[in-house]
């Protein structure tokens, strides 16, 4: 088994590709804060072929780079039901005042 890691952003949320070996399809866990450009070097580094993106939970700190990922590479994210409307408003998971102080402006 395959696993690169990195610690992404401002909270330094650990983003991971998992895979059976290098150079194989992998899946890519909780591309969060500012992870897009962490994702590409690990991929480009390791010759990675990434099928997904895995959410663990909804919290912006794993779902924050998650367009972009799934669009640089044509894949679905999977996240699980309970959590699915973090993604189209995730001050919900914050709630206004944490998220304003977290992030300034939601959008």
């Amino acid at each position: 088994m395959f696993i690169a890691g990195f610690p992404a952003g401002a909270w330094g949320t650990n983003c991971y590709l998992v895979a059976p070996a290098a150079g194989e399809e992998c899946v890519i866990v909780d591309p969060g804060h500012q992870a897009a450009q962490g994702v590409e070097e690990l991929i480009r580094e390791h010759r990675l072929k990434p099928v997904a993106v895995l959410l663990t939970h909804g919290h912006i700190d794993h779902v924050a780079s998650v367009v972009p990922v799934c669009g640089a590479r044509g894949v679905p994210a999977w996240i699980h039901p309970e959590d699915r409307y973090m993604m189209s408003d995730p001050e919900k998971a914050l709630g206004r005042s944490l998220g304003t102080q977290l992030m300034g402006e939601l959008t």
